[in-house]
């Protein structure tokens, strides 16, 4: 089995693994314990990637009954404005596409979450940089004892 570099990884993590990762988080937002929650998911405008977000999105739904996606796709030139502004002001989507330029300030702003090692099969920070070529996720590491960041998607 052939180890994935930081490239592959990032073209497959998309809208369907955000949105899957953000499941478990979602419990915990929903009203009363009813099971029910909803949530923004953010794009920039990349129209092959609409269709592809929309069905992602339905067939989450579909799996995970009482959660409710909203999509919105903003024209690429604006979205970068947008999502800080959004950000900045506490009004931010739940999940978000980022390319990987934008990590550092994300990092640097506690914008992104931790990544979920147990999602990955693995127990530690160690044994998820094992997984990919050496040095590859150096740049979203926010420090050597600190926990890998991932950016949650980029196009290549």
């Amino acid at each position: 089995m052939r180890r994935p570099t930081r490239r592959s990884f990032l073209r497959t993590v998309g809208a369907g693994a955000s949105l899957a990762a953000a499941a478990p988080l979602l419990s915990a937002c929903g009203s009363g314990g009813s099971g029910e929650a909803s949530l923004t998911y953010w794009t920039h405008q990349y129209d092959p990637a609409i269709g592809v977000n929309k069905r992602l999105i339905k067939e989450f739904q579909k799996k995970n009954p009482g959660i409710t996606i909203t999509y919105d796709y903003v024209p690429h030139a604006n979205y970068e404005q947008k999502l800080f502004t959004a950000l900045a002001g506490g009004t931010g989507p739940d999940v978000f596409w980022a390319g990987d330029w934008l990590v550092p300030q994300f990092m640097e702003n506690n914008v992104i979450a931790p990544v979920d090692y147990a999602a990955f099969g693995v127990k530690d920070k160690d044994e998820f940089l094992a997984l990919f070529d050496e040095g590859a996720l150096d740049p979203f590491v926010k420090a050597p004892t600190s926990t890998a960041v991932v950016s949650p998607s980029t196009r290549c």
